[in-house]
């Protein structure tokens, strides 16, 4: 029981940060005339990985492949880390923040 308490603790400490970040994100990342397909694409990703995070654990965990479960979870989240890292070099310096009173 206190395993699962405290994954939900962790779980909602990553919501509190992630919830206002990932629209301020989108919303400046995004040109003006295309902010509303980011927008769109941004939902749209939370609802896709609503279904098919559940479609594609279940089998795994139900089949005594956790392990597996486990690695493409982590490895996921390093790739994600990898491609967020490497986005500087394709933002422009408005977009990065490097221009400080513009």
């Amino acid at each position: 029981a206190p395993g699962v308490f405290a994954c939900a603790a962790v779980f909602a400490l990553g919501e509190v940060a992630m919830a206002p970040v990932t629209p301020a994100i989108t919303n400046a990342l995004a040109p003006d005339a295309l902010r509303g397909r980011y927008n769109a694409l941004s939902s749209m990703v939370f609802s896709a990985t609503a279904l098919v995070g559940p479609m594609t654990a279940a089998p795994l965990i139900g089949h005594g492949l956790g392990a597996i479960w486990l690695v493409l979870v982590v490895g996921g989240c390093l790739v994600a880390a990898g491609l967020a890292t490497s986005l500087r070099a394709h933002l422009s310096a408005a977009q990065d923040g490097r221009l400080v009173g513009s």
